[in-house]
Formats: structure tokens, sequence, C-alpha cells
């Protein structure tokens, strides 16, 4: 069909925005990766406002198409659905990536925000729950691991959870070992391989310079 390769194309670019890839600096001796960290006032504004304009956009282009597919093409229909759904799968995780704490309260408050609301970085920051102090504008900020988590598959929500909170942000996940995933509740020996096998793909990307 003609409208789903249109319709991908427009999401994704919506998508793609400098916060939701992660800067790789030069790997040491030991192949373990350095990541940049932003400056909240670089990351609060483009998250939320990007977060919140794709929901909006996903939720219009389903139904507009919707309405043109008619009784017909049901399976370019779920197809599209499908699509969209990895799309906002993405932008929640970007998010649960850069939300201090309460990521379900952050989602809530975000369907309410006014538009104006999004211009002020001094209420988005609030959002995120890094208060509402100027200073903390200038607060360095790591993701958490919770989108690179998502590449690895079959990995239960449950156990990206206790990750993130054994290892605590992504630099530790993405140098984090066999033996210390290992010890990680739920991940077990078996587990702790792929997801290194996983984390160790998605490094050589990085050091190829491509985009995951």
């Amino acid at each position: 069909s003609t409208i789903l390769p249109s319709i991908i194309t427009d999401v994704s670019r919506i998508l793609y925005f400098p916060v939701a890839g992660v800067i790789f600096l030069p790997v040491n001796r030991n192949r373990k990766l350095a990541i940049s960290s932003f400056l909240l006032r670089d990351t609060a504004k483009p998250i939320v406002a990007n977060t919140r304009l794709i929901r909006k956009r996903i939720k219009e282009e389903i139904e507009r198409y919707i309405i043109e597919l008619g009784g017909e093409g049901r399976l370019t229909e779920m197809q599209l659905k499908e699509i969209l759904g990895n799309t906002l799968s993405e932008t929640r995780q970007i998010l649960q990536d850069y939300v201090k704490e309460n990521y379900e309260k952050v989602c809530l408050e975000l369907e309410v925000i006014s538009t104006e609301k999004l211009l002020e970085a001094e209420g988005i920051m609030r959002i995120l729950g890094y208060g509402t102090k100027p200073e903390n504008l200038d607060l360095s900020v790591l993701p958490k691991g919770y989108r690179i988590l998502s590449k690895v598959p079959h990995l239960p929500a449950s156990v990206v959870e206790n990750v993130v909170a054994a290892l605590g942000d992504l630099p530790n996940i993405m140098n984090s070992t066999v033996l210390e995933l290992t010890e990680i509740n739920e991940v077990g020996e078996r587990r702790a391989g792929s997801v290194r096998r996983e984390l160790e793909r998605l490094k050589n990307r990085a050091l190829l310079g491509k985009r995951f």
C-alpha cells in the first residue's frame, strides 16, 4: 500500500530528535563505552514536546486512515496500528529514560498539559521530576537504559525494571558483564548471556556510528 510508507516516514521524522539517540564517546582499551550526558535544559523540552506531538500525531493518523480505508483494507489497517504502536512504545521508553520518578504520573500530566506550558522549561522540568529551581536546568542527566534494553528480544518488562534498578543508568548497563547481570533478580545465566550479546551488538553499531 502507498499509505504505509508515507506515514512511516512522517512519524519517523518526528521521532528522531537529538535526545532519542545516545552520544557514544571513543571506546577505551577495555572496550568500555563512555556515554555523553545531556544538560537538563537541552533534554527536557525536546523529550516532552516530541512525546506529546507524536502521541497526538499517531492518534490523528490512525483515525484518518481508518476512515479512508472504510470497510476495505483491514490488513493495511492492522499493519498501520502495529507500526504506529511500535513508534509510540519507543517514545514512552525515551520518556522513561529521563523521567526522574513516577513515570505513570508524568504520562497523565502530559495528556492535559497545555501547548503554552510545553514552551516553559521550568514547567516541563517539574513534570519530569526535577523541581522548579532554575539552576536545575544545568543538571547533567543520563538515560536510564529503558530504550536500549527494549532492543533485547524477549526481555520481560519486569526484568528490564530490575536491570535498570540494579545498574542505574545506560553507561553501567552497556558496560556490564555477564556475571554482573546474572546477579540481578530474574536474570539468570542464560538470560544474562542473551542480554550481553545484544548489548555487544548495539555497542558495535555505535562504534560504527550507526543509530539504534
